[in-house]
């Protein structure tokens, strides 16, 4: 099995098919690309080993495929109304109750600033009371005081 004459083997087969199907009968063909072989030791018989091709299987959607999000958003849409109430309701309580707090602050804060208006207006007659009354008389004024009044 010599290369040279599987060669010459393939050139004759192929004169041979080329003249059968050539319409001039028995002309020399032209050298187009289908009149020269590449010599080979495989014989006629071989066949190259194809695998079985195996079709993908397309696996069909179930039907409920794509409804989850379609409804997640509806739900959300079916409920806006309902928490805007419910956020409208918190801010007006939290507002109340803001504004609420913030009276209750100026009114101890004003109640505090008038009880310091009068002890600085009266301290003036308090220290001269201390300072120009005897002694016996500040006794005397201070139990008065403590049985009507007291602590």
């Amino acid at each position: 099995e010599d290369p040279d004459e599987l060669f010459m083997a393939d050139e004759t087969e192929d004169e041979d098919d080329d003249d059968s199907h050539s319409g001039s009968g028995g002309s020399k063909s032209d050298g187009s690309v289908s009149d020269v072989s590449i010599p080979s030791r495989m014989s006629d018989d071989f066949e190259p080993h194809r695998p079985e091709i195996q079709y993908a299987q397309v696996i069909p959607e179930p039907p409920w495929t794509g409804v989850l999000g379609p409804l997640f958003r509806l739900g959300v849409a079916c409920l806006l109304p309902l928490l805007l109430a419910i956020l409208v309701v918190y801010a007006v309580f939290k507002g109340l109750k803001i504004a609420i707090q913030a009276l209750l602050d100026f009114w101890v804060l004003l109640r505090q600033c008038v009880v310091l208006l009068i002890k600085l207006a009266l301290a003036p007659f308090y220290l001269l009371f201390k300072a120009v009354t005897p002694q016996f008389l500040q006794q005397a004024v201070w139990e008065k005081y403590e049985q009507y009044i007291g602590k």
